[in-house]
């Protein structure tokens, strides 16, 4: 998806998150997004603090915002970060508008293998141990996205987030199948 972000007009954004380093969180957040939304998603990045802001028709997730850690956890005690509240409240929708066979399976199956790690490592839940082989999370592969470079500017960082946004596309429509693979095998 080519110009995902729009920059200087954020009344026109039907979403809307901080600028800067991004996770793997906001960049899943997005997918979904633009995944259930039937228009054509139009993402802001603004300064946190500039949430208040917020057009009264957009969506705002991440830092500061309704889509934020809160403290809510699953029923097995992994907390809610944006993306498993934006997958909460959006992704039975677009399951269903798929017309997938059981959506609240498929919905459970995508949330387990794909947004409670995000959501932990997030919240913050899950301890980390260092290793001198370890495997890379999605996590960390998203955030080596991120530009490191001291004077990377917002087009910079738009650029990344949108190059890992293309990724986790992928990522998220594979494990869709993956998922339906698994969980609905005759």
């Amino acid at each position: 998806m080519s110009n995902l972000i729009i920059t200087g007009l954020p009344q026109y954004a039907n979403a809307i998150t901080h600028s800067g380093r991004f996770t793997a969180s906001e960049i899943l957040s997005v997918v979904v997004l633009s995944k259930s939304n039937d228009d054509i998603l139009r993402l802001a990045r603004l300064k946190t603090g500039s949430l208040s802001a917020v057009p009264k028709t957009a969506i705002a997730f991440g830092k500061g915002s309704k889509y934020d850690v809160n403290g809510e956890k699953r029923p097995n005690g992994i907390p809610y970060s944006s993306a498993g509240l934006i997958w909460k409240e959006f992704g039975m929708q677009l399951l269903k508008n798929e017309d997938y066979i059981e959506p609240k399976k498929l919905w459970d199956a995508i949330d387990e293998a794909l947004f409670q790690p995000i959501d932990a490592i997030e919240a913050g839940y899950m301890p980390t141990k260092d290793y001198r082989y370890k495997a890379l999370s999605l996590y960390q592969i998203i955030d080596m996205f991120n530009p490191w470079s001291e004077t990377a500017t917002d087009t910079d960082y738009n650029g990344a987030f949108e190059t890992a946004f293309n990724l986790m596309l992928q990522i998220f429509e594979q494990t869709i199948n993956y998922c339906l693979t698994k969980n609905f095998e005759a």
